[in-house]
């Protein structure tokens, strides 16, 4: 179960976050970029602390052991799941100085083509000095996955609605294709096989958001997507805590961590959200 969610999941991260921006590139350092590096580098700091303040809290329980001198760290490089966010600053950085800076010289296909083409380039050719990996390699790694989302958003693509015959045979490929990266070993890095898997699964995604986005359960669905961000940096503190309690009374039954464990690291970001959001504190944490 864990191969099969690590398979994809964070490609396709990488992929949405660039079809957002390709979708809509920063067009000027302030206020539109300084404002994404804000909404991603507050959460990134603030969040980490609190973080390692309730892993701390949970002591022995925790999966890391950690104690309160575990709070005396920088944000940066990046600890447990926020080097996420880190790694998608860089690049949302970088990106957007460089597309400002050739902004009169190629269109925007032509500019996420070239991207995507030296990011590859590089990813693959760059080795990074141990010192400088938790810094840098995660982004360099992803880099190539961001400037394929880049690619898709800044094309036409992004607006059409794939037929059911396409969305089917894609859908069944993503599953294979999983299963086969699950229980065989092609020795393909996994960034690439799931940027692959990624771009499979998107097909069927997209089919269905085109039919059922005026829904009621769709646009549920939806609003998931708005407030990403809380549910990225609270699920695990979610999960975790009643990953202790059900330990703690005996019940360690897969399927039922799997599953209350899922719904509570969504249902508890949003109930947090929705406090936060009617007290009009969102902006104190990030949100």
């Amino acid at each position: 179960m864990d191969q099969a969610i690590y398979a994809f999941h964070m490609p396709l991260f990488f992929i949405l976050s660039g079809i957002t921006f390709g979708m809509r590139p920063p067009i000027s350092i302030n206020p539109s970029l300084r404002g994404r590096v804000w909404r991603l580098i507050y959460p990134l700091v603030i969040w980490t602390y609190i973080f390692l303040a309730l892993q701390a809290f949970a002591g022995d329980n925790s999966n890391a052991r950690s104690d309160w001198m575990g709070v005396l760290v920088w944000p940066v490089p990046p600890v447990a799941h926020f080097w996420f966010l880190w790694a998608l600053l860089l690049i949302t950085v970088l990106l957007a100085i460089v597309r400002m800076l050739c902004l009169s010289a190629m269109s925007d296909i032509q500019f996420w083509i070239s991207t995507l083409v030296a990011a590859s380039i590089i990813s693959f050719s760059v080795t990074l000095p141990g010192h400088l990996t938790p810094f840098f390699g995660a982004g360099l790694s992803y880099l190539p996955v961001f400037a394929v989302g880049g690619l898709i958003g800044a094309s036409s693509f992004v607006r059409s609605v794939p037929n059911r015959v396409f969305a089917s045979i894609a859908g069944t490929a993503f599953m294979i294709g999983l299963l086969a990266t699950v229980f065989l070993y092609f020795g393909v890095p996994r960034h690439l096989s799931g940027t692959v898997l990624s771009l499979l699964l998107i097909v069927p995604l997209m089919a269905i958001s085109g039919r059922y986005a005026l829904f009621r359960w769709a646009q549920g669905i939806a609003f998931l997507g708005v407030i990403s961000m809380p549910i990225y940096v609270m699920h695990t503190i979610f999960s975790a805590g009643l990953r202790i309690m059900l330990l703690q009374v005996g019940l360690d039954s897969l399927l039922i961590h799997f599953v209350l464990g899922t719904v509570i690291g969504i249902i508890g970001p949003l109930i947090f959200y929705i406090l936060l959001k009617r007290q009009k504190a969102l902006h104190y944490v990030g949100f």
